[in-house]
């Protein structure tokens, strides 16, 4: 947005505003660009790619996922999750690709990820004043900064709304299909949520973790 020297009606329309820029100042400036964007992408990849393994790595510990996703190699990676997850990605990217084009496709899957990320913050936020009160630590700060970002979030999401098409519908109904079937099977059969990683960096019941915070809160 600093660089682009048009209206903002135009760099809404242009499907590559930085390269665009960053050819006007040559060839290196754009290669370097360049490389900092597929940097910056793979790095991305990479984090919610990891993050969503570990997720279902952590469901099949709590009973709420199949076992095979618990399986790890030698260096105690979730080496199954994170393909499978990695090949879940693969898909949705190859099928959109080929029934709807880079364009479409791109514009579809970013709208959707997008809100489903946001979606993800405005949990974040509801859970963190409930978080506070359940160790005795719920202040006027602890939650009115955490609804503000909920607040935010919530205008992120409303933006980020736009007439669905008919592959946005179909991507986005597969999605809430899948959770519900993973809930009705598997999920509500096992405990989800109740493992975490406590600062000894060993796995323990979120019970007990919540009650070690309470009484380092009632010594402090």
């Amino acid at each position: 947005v600093a660089l682009w020297n048009g209206p903002l009606s135009a760099l809404a329309c242009s499907p590559q505003p930085l390269i665009y820029e960053m050819y006007s100042f040559g060839v290196l400036p754009l290669l370097i660009a360049l490389v900092m964007s597929i940097n910056s992408l793979f790095a991305s990849n990479i984090g919610t790619t990891l993050g969503a393994a570990r997720i279902i790595f952590n469901l099949s510990r709590e009973k709420s996922a199949p076992a095979i996703f618990s399986k790890v190699n030698k260096s105690h990676e979730p080496v199954i999750a994170t393909i499978f997850v990695g090949s879940i990605t693969g898909l949705v990217t190859a099928l959109s690709v080929i029934f709807l084009g880079i364009n479409t496709a791109f514009a579809d899957i970013s709208a959707i990820t997008g809100i489903l990320w946001l979606s993800g913050r405005i949990i974040d936020g509801f859970g963190v004043p409930v978080f506070y009160y359940r160790i005795g630590q719920l202040g006027l700060v602890s939650a009115i900064i955490p609804l503000i970002a909920t607040g935010l979030n919530l205008w992120g999401v409303t933006e980020s709304i736009s007439v669905p098409d008919i592959a946005s519908i179909v991507i986005l109904t597969s999605t809430m299909a899948v959770l519900i079937g993973w809930y009705l099977i598997k999920g509500r059969k096992g405990n989800p949520g109740s493992l975490v990683v406590d600062d000894n960096n060993e796995v323990i019941p979120i019970d007990e973790y919540l009650k070690k915070l309470k009484e380092k809160s009632v010594t402090t």
